[in-house]
């Protein structure tokens, strides 16, 4: 509770920026304009993610499969658009309160990515505010460099990215 109780204190105006929660744990937090409905949709709709969720240029979603609900999977593949540079997001929903809060697994397999890299838990919760929706992505990782590392690789730029592409699509209305 304490980690989302203060969500509604993000500007509408601010880019996605993460904070530091504790020695493992990160928040990438950024306002969308639109419903709480469009933004949950933009986030598990099969159709609509590989539309946005890319980060930086250069990159495309060729293969998405989201099954949110508790037990669901999802898999999502990003290909670098300048050469062979893969990676996928696997997981499985933990817990699902469309359209405001999903808890889920992740783990990144890929180019660049360590072959032992680690499960982390992620929370996502969408919270209308007066310009939009707040959406808050709370990263649980299993230690305090496997945080920084993924700080340092530019999380929050990556995740502005999709956003600011997001927001220059039709799909939040």
């Amino acid at each position: 509770d304490a980690v989302v109780g203060d969500q509604r204190t993000f500007a509408a105006d601010r880019p996605a920026t993460s904070d530091v929660l504790d020695a493992t744990t990160v928040r990438v937090a950024r306002v969308l304009r639109g419903s709480v409905d469009q933004a949950w949709a933009a986030y598990f709709d099969v159709d609509l993610v590989p539309r946005w969720m890319l980060g930086p240029d250069g990159w495309s979603m060729p293969d998405c499969a989201i099954t949110a609900e508790v037990g669901g999977t999802y898999e999502q593949v990003w290909q670098s658009d300048t050469d062979d540079a893969r990676f996928t997001s696997t997981g499985t929903f933990l817990d699902v309160a469309a359209p405001h809060h999903a808890r889920f697994t992740a783990r990144l397999v890929g180019d660049g990515i360590p072959a032992d890299a680690a499960e982390t838990i992620h929370e996502l919760t969408f919270t209308p505010v007066e310009a939009g929706t707040l959406v808050a992505r709370v990263y649980r990782y299993p230690d305090t460099a496997t945080r920084d590392a993924m700080i340092a690789a530019g999380i929050a730029e990556g995740m502005e990215a999709s956003f600011q592409r997001l927001e220059a699509t039709d799909l939040l209305g």
